[in-house]
């Protein structure tokens, strides 16, 4: 998609123009996020004593265990103050497709997954680029392979 800034010193409210030949789904989430004044998902992580903007770019997972929810970067995990499905209802609404639900407990950015095996009998086992390894629940297994386009 091209983009341009055309700079207007007359102009006292800036303002968007987007030129298509139809209205799609991404035209339309383009319009409403310009509309909503878009800002990008940021998750701010907690390690110890210190605060850590984390971009959904660095996250390989985000998990939650024993009430509390964290996010695991290649280099470290760090706490999380928002909720799980919160930050499943932000997913959607700002085009973060690559991160899907696998269980009631983890959310995986695919990104990071380097290989799906499907010998397990039930379920998909996830292997990330780091080496770690990680299970989809049965109850997402299907909405997995839809995603994905497998089996």
């Amino acid at each position: 998609m091209k983009t341009s800034i055309i700079l207007d010193e007359s102009l006292k409210v800036p303002f968007a123009e987007i030129h298509a030949q139809s209205v799609t789904s991404e035209i339309s989430r383009l319009k409403e996020l310009i509309e909503n004044d878009f800002v990008p998902l940021r998750l701010c992580g907690y390690d110890k004593d210190f605060a850590v903007k984390l971009l959904p770019s660095q996250i390989m997972c985000i998990y939650s265990v024993n009430k509390k929810v964290y996010a695991q970067t290649k280099d470290a995990i760090f706490e999380i103050k928002q909720r799980l499905y919160e930050i499943e209802e932000l997913i959607p609404q700002l085009g973060l497709d690559k991160f899907i639900r696998i269980s009631n407990s983890e959310i995986v950015n695919f990104d990071f997954v380097e290989k799906f095996d499907m010998s397990l009998t039930g379920t998909i086992g996830l292997h990330f680029k780091n080496g770690e390894r990680t299970f989809v629940s049965r109850r997402y297994v299907k909405k997995i392979c839809t995603s994905l386009g497998l089996k």
